[in-house]
């Protein structure tokens, strides 16, 4: 079954349980990226350019997209908004850090919550009757104030947050509860993580197969449930775009004719940010990818035994944000 980006969107979880893919993945060439890397993009040009990739002029004009770009870039202190800090090792290894902290929020998820809600504005906004959506979050802190700072005062958004009770950053903690915003519902809840996904899913999928067993009705409706956690493709999506960015940084640096392969090192707690790296390597980006994690470290043990251990329970560890089983 295909479905819009529109619906995508809106939706997180697909019909079946699982989560939506894009039904082909498009190729990054290197004569496309040696021409991105000569023109010296903007991390807005690279931007624009990957989401055009995926979602096409009818269903996103132009001037569309150039506007939900810019509600991102505008909220970010840095004017590279993806600035690129060198650093020597003291072993003497040169390495780049990627600061994707200048958003509001000092998060990453800052840069794909701000696009994302910016394009649910829009598609609302289309809609004959005027729409509604409301945004669940479950988060261990970062994501919960990113989506908070990238809604709050919206009339066509809300957002209800569930934290873990003792399980996040005592600032981020103060920063969701401190939110005055009518739009902006923020609860503690007893309970890990991974056991608040189980409602958001449960809600978000419901909804979903109504819709599919009544038929698209995304131009009527006037409310919509959904999630924006790592499990919406558009998060993913629009994540690529900081990949692609600091490669052509790479790039630039090491020399026009030198495609060098770009080792990756992300720290990573439901893999989000790792499975955007994972389909820019798919599109054709030279990359090679390593994976940092806490001790829940789940997605190691998959990625080199096979197994998925669904009994686990998360660690409390310093970094709380990483905290997923």
């Amino acid at each position: 079954m295909l479905f819009r980006s529109e619906e995508t969107l809106f939706s997180g979880y697909a019909p079946d349980g699982g989560l939506f893919v894009p039904e082909s993945i498009p190729c990054l060439t290197p004569d496309a990226l040696h021409a991105w890397s000569k023109a010296m993009l903007s991390y807005a040009q690279v931007l624009t350019n990957i989401v055009r990739l995926y979602v096409s002029e009818p269903e996103l004009c132009k001037e569309e997209l150039d506007t939900c770009v810019h509600a991102l870039v505008t909220k970010v202190r840095h004017p590279e908004v993806v600035h690129v800090q060198p650093m020597n090792l003291a072993d003497g290894t040169r390495v780049s850090v990627a600061e994707l902290f200048h958003g509001p929020t000092a998060s990453f998820k800052d840069l794909g919550l701000s696009l994302v809600t910016a394009l649910m504005e829009c598609f609302l906004a289309r809609r004959r009757q005027g729409g509604h959506a409301t945004l669940l979050v479950a988060t261990t802190g970062d994501t919960g104030n990113a989506a908070i700072e990238a809604v709050r005062g919206s009339s066509r958004l809300d957002v209800i947050v569930l934290y873990p009770k003792d399980r996040v950053s005592r600032m981020q903690q103060m920063h969701m509860c401190s939110v005055q915003d009518a739009n902006v519902h923020v609860y503690e809840v007893e309970a890990t993580n991974d056991e608040l996904e189980v409602p958001i899913a449960q809600l978000t999928q419901e909804a979903l197969q109504r819709e599919s067993a009544e038929g698209p009705k995304l131009d009527k409706q006037k409310q919509v449930i959904m999630s924006v956690n790592s499990i919406n493709w558009a998060r993913v999506m629009v994540h690529l775009a900081h990949h692609v960015y600091l490669y052509l940084r790479h790039r630039a640096e090491a020399g026009e004719d030198q495609d060098n392969v770009m080792d990756v090192v992300i720290p990573t707690g439901a893999a989000g940010n790792l499975a955007a790296a994972v389909y820019a390597h798919r599109m054709g980006l030279p990359i090679r990818v390593h994976v940092a994690t806490n001790a829940n470290d789940c997605l190691v043990q998959l990625l080199t035994d096979g197994l998925l251990d669904l009994s686990r329970e998360a660690r409390v560890t310093v970094a709380s944000a990483m905290d997923v089983a």
